[in-house]
């Protein structure tokens, strides 16, 4: 069912006080003084001298029809009445005596009674003041049966071809005869339908439910919100469905010798453009196998009917060249959208592409230091805690988040224990492997960070110079991969996210590597582990294993950090993540499980590192 809530201010002035916000944004227009609602070019007087004038028209709620097509290569000026309504013989007069000049002007006119009579009535008043004017009536809708009553089909979208096609002509600076003749000819051979999901609500009067049953919709409806011709069940396959509608009811209008063909896919109202060009594939199969060769294809919303939900179709026969030049020429219309020719192979519309080769199975630079047997070792102990970690992560995710965080940090890490004896031994291509294992398994977006980190620190490593190799280069590159994911992640710091324990642990890797005494960094980690950590006393170390020593302790003091960022977090406001949602009472008093998690890798890491020195 449509709704009623609608915003306007005014009932009596929604018509004017729209086309003051037309008016206000698009200095090309103007309006004519004293005559509600007639929108005219701005150059009108210098238009009129030289080419052929085009006046079209009709009620309003049918945006961006009318006025939207006011531009060179279309309209000249557009006579809008109030919503669904005709606009008056005085409104239209009005349009012809400022547009009509010596080239004469042409009056582009929908098949309703309302209209037919109004832009008849003010042609003849026009001519009797010896203003040259013709006029053309497009009846393009296929819905009713033909010979049916004398009305004759409805205007409805078709007939933005025809304001193109004329458009087109007289901006080519064709005479009066030969736009009037273009016009007519694709007038009569351009042919519509459209289907609707829901109805629309004309401002001011109640809602309609007519289609209100959800599993109901309506072939052959008017722009009016005229009740179809049927209605029917929803089925499975919708677009198809109704694209094999739409297309056969057309055909049995149009020329048996047609075959190529111009198409217009028009958005009823409130259709989504996603559901638009699903039907637009649809309509292009059915239209080929049919025997069509669809040449143009313009999408989009061109005459709609308030917020109905629906989409209507139209075919214009391209039989001459003529055709294809008036539709591929400019203009300077806003709700025109000019398109190229589609893509044909062997007959048949095909969706372009370009050539591309997968390249997830590169080799990025080598760099870094090797990778020891014992960070592989580190990596597996990490990853087995982590999925045991699952119902911890995932019980806090639930409170803090969307519950999933236990769940992709165990897939990420039960892919990367069934990858990690692939990984090379340079320090480069193990994080940009690591990075890959990550992102093909963990998802959702700890899994996107945590691979954009890795691969940071690859790309960082990769451009490290021979001579410059250790523990150094591999801080470096850890703290690239903390930028990146705070300046593509968006978050920092304090956020309540795993960024709390991630940087303060490796800006604590870069603080332990600057002193250029080692030896009196280490005597100062050791101390610090004893009180701070309970790593226990480290094992006897020689000389040659200083360096090593002095790695593993600075890896179990970022531990430290780590876990303090995390236990931080518990009192933290949430400002970034799905945790931003929750009521900050629930979080209260728990951890960030991304926080908790990384807290925990650094922990498992150091501890295997520093057990294994002196060994």
């Amino acid at each position: 069912m449509s709704s009623t809530k609608k915003l306007f201010d005014n009932l009596d002035d929604i018509v004017e006080d729209a086309v003051e916000g037309l008016l206000l944004t698009d200095p090309f227009l103007a309006r004519v003084d004293n005559i509600p609602s007639v929108v005219v070019r701005r150059d009108v007087e210098i238009i009129k001298k030289r080419y052929v004038t085009l006046i079209s028209g009709g009620g309003s709620g049918h945006e961006p029809a009318h006025a939207g097509f006011i531009g060179h290569g279309m309209l000249t000026a557009a006579v809008l009445g109030n919503v669904f309504a005709s606009p008056s013989v005085a409104q239209v007069l009005a349009a012809i005596r400022v547009c009509a000049g010596p080239c004469g002007c042409l009056l582009i006119v929908k098949n309703y009674t309302g209209d037919r009579l109004n832009f008849g009535m003010a042609m003849e008043k026009a001519r009797s003041e010896g203003l040259r004017v013709e006029m053309v009536v497009v009846g393009d809708d296929s819905a009713l049966p033909e010979g049916k009553g004398i009305t004759g089909g409805r205007g409805i979208a078709g007939t933005c071809f025809v304001h193109k096609i004329a458009g087109a002509s007289a901006a080519a600076g064709a005479d009066l005869k030969t736009v009037l003749t273009e016009a007519q000819a694709a007038a009569d051979s351009v042919k519509s339908l459209g289907v609707a999901l829901t109805t629309c609500t004309v401002p001011g009067t109640p809602s309609s439910d007519r289609l209100a049953d959800p599993n109901v919709y309506e072939v052959g409806l008017g722009i009016h919100g005229e009740p179809g011709r049927e209605q029917r069940s929803l089925e499975a396959n919708m677009a198809t469905s109704v694209a094999k509608t739409l297309v056969s009811e057309i055909l049995l209008r149009l020329s048996k010798e047609t075959v190529q063909c111009a198409i217009l896919v028009n958005n009823l109202g409130s259709l989504p453009m996603l559901e638009l060009l699903v039907v637009t594939k649809c309509v292009i199969r059915e239209l080929e196998a049919s025997g069509m060769q669809p040449q143009r294809a313009y999408v989009g919303t061109y005459m709609t009917s308030l917020e109905m939900a629906g989409v209507s179709l139209s075919i214009l026969p391209m039989a001459s060249s003529s055709v294809s030049v008036r539709l591929d020429a400019q203009t300077t219309a806003p709700a025109w959208h000019c398109v190229e020719p589609l893509c044909l192979k062997d007959g048949k519309v095909v969706a372009a592409s370009v050539p591309y080769t997968d390249n997830d199975a590169r080799t990025i630079p080598s760099g870094g230091p090797p990778v020891l047997p014992i960070v592989r070792s580190a990596l597996v102990a990490v990853c087995e805690h982590l999925i045991s970690m699952e119902p911890e992560l995932t019980r806090y995710d639930a409170i803090c988040g969307d519950g999933d965080c236990g769940i992709v940090m165990k897939k990420g890490a039960q892919r990367v224990l069934a990858d990690v004896v692939s990984y090379s031994d340079d320090s480069a291509t193990f994080c940009d492997s690591l990075a890959t294992s990550i992102g093909s398994a963990m998802g959702g977006t700890s899994g996107a960070l945590l691979e954009l980190f890795f691969r940071a620190a690859a790309n960082n490593l990769s451009e490290t110079s021979a001579e410059k190799v250790g523990f150094h280069c591999v801080v470096e590159a850890l703290l690239a991969g903390s930028s990146s994911m705070q300046f593509y992640g968006g978050a920092k710091v304090g956020m309540r996210t795993m960024l709390d324990a991630l940087v303060p642990a490796v800006e604590q890797l870069k603080s332990s590597i600057a002193p250029e005494n080692e030896a009196a960094l280490l005597s100062q980690m050791e101390q610090q582990l004893k009180v701070r950590s309970g790593y226990g006393d480290a094992p006897n170390i020689t000389d040659g294993d200083a360096r090593a020593m002095s790695t593993a302790v600075c890896i179990a003091l970022a531990s430290v950090k780590a876990r303090e960022g995390c236990e931080a977090t518990k009192a933290m406001k949430a400002l970034a993540g799905r945790s931003n949602y929750v009521n900050e009472e629930l979080m209260s008093g728990y951890p960030d499980p991304g926080a908790l998690a990384v807290a925990a890798m650094f922990e498992v890491a150091g501890r295997v590192l520093y057990s294994a020195v002196g060994k």
